[in-house]
This record gives C-alpha cells, sequence and structure tokens, in this order.
C-alpha cells in the first residue's frame, strides 16, 4: 500500500512546484536532492532505529514519516515546505526497507527467501505505476494537492494496523 499511495502522490510533486507553487522547474531538481539526502540519512539511520525499536514501532515509525511528508507536501505554502516534507518521506522509506529487509530475513525460510523477495517486488514495485496512473486521475478531477493529501492520510490510516504487526516481534532478543 505505500507504494501505491506514495506514486500516487509524488506524481504530483513537479506539478505542485510548477503550476501551484510557480517555482521554475529547476527547483524541482533541488526538491528531490532534498529528497535523495533525507534518503541517505533514512538509511544511515535504519540499523540504529532497528537497534532500539522493535518491528512494529520501527515499522510504525518509518510508515507514520511517510505519510507526514504526504501530508505536508499535500498541504505546502512554499516550496522549501515541500523540500522538508519530500526529505521526511524519504527518510521514512529508507527506514522502511531496512526494517522490512530484517524482517523478511528473520521470518523467512532461507530456501524460500527468493520466491518470498521476489513476490514482495513484484506487490509493491507493481503498485507503483497504478498509483501513478491513480494520482494522475485524482489530479486532474480534484486538484493537484489531493493525490498527496489522500496518500497521507491513506497511510496515516494504516497505522492503526501498526499493533497487528506484534506478530512480528521475536521471542529472543534481537538478531539479524
Amino acid at each position: 500500500m505505500a507504494n501505491l499511495t506514495l506514486t500516487m502522490g509524488t506524481t504530483m510533486l513537479v506539478l505542485l512546484i510548477v503550476k501551484v507553487l510557480h517555482g521554475p522547474a529547476a527547483i524541482y531538481g533541488v526538491v528531490l536532492l532534498a529528497g535523495a539526502a533525507g534518503g541517505l540519512l533514512g538509511s544511515l539511520a535504519g540499523g540504529r532505529v532497528r537497534e532500539h525499536l522493535r518491528p512494529a514501532p520501527g515499522l510504525g515509525l518509518s510508515i507514520g514519516l511517510i505519510a507526514a511528508g504526504l501530508l505536508l507536501a499535500g498541504f505546502a505554502w512554499s516550496i522549501p515546505v515541500v523540500a522538508v516534507a519530500y526529505a521526511a518521506g524519504a527518510f521514512g522509506i529508507m527506514l522502511w526497507n531496512v526494517q522490512a529487509v530484517v524482517i523478511r530475513q528473520r521470518l523467512i525460510p532461507r530456501e524460500l527467501m527468493g520466491l518470498a523477495t521476489s513476490s514482495y517486488r513484484l506487490i509493491g514495485w507493481g503498485a507503483g505505476p497504478i498509483g501513478a496512473a491513480l494520482g494522475g486521475l485524482l489530479g486532474s478531477v480534484l486538484g493537484v494537492r489531493a493525490p498527496l493529501i489522500i496518500g497521507g492520510a491513506v497511510l496515516a490510516l494504516s497505522l492503526l494496523l501498526v499493533p497487528r504487526l506484534a506478530v512480528l516481534e521475536p521471542s529472543g532478543p534481537a538478531s539479524a
């Protein structure tokens, strides 16, 4: 769901910057750079977050950051706010990636890891184009900000499922 809602929102990012906030097209690249910096920091923090948080809260934190980034971008009043939102979302995406890989490695037998990883990627990456199409449709009908706000709200609502992720908690000390 994260890839669908994230792509639904980020499809509108360039239009938000250029058409709504009236920034020059080159500023879009600067916002992408902010996202890259957020992603890099998120990847560097991923291991530390995993050490200090159990899997469910770690996934909840990452989902919360992605949702907050989408919502903040959707309500942004300036391009610097969009850049901060995009960086926060990218930070959350990288936290998610670290948490998800560790959880798969803990729960899935080695002989099934290839199948599980390819299935995860099929669903995750397959949701992206669907989200992009949905974002374009919603953006054309409801306005450029709508896919960002709707995507962020759906992800925020998915935080209600985080307590169910407690089944991912290892019974012994953290490993992997």
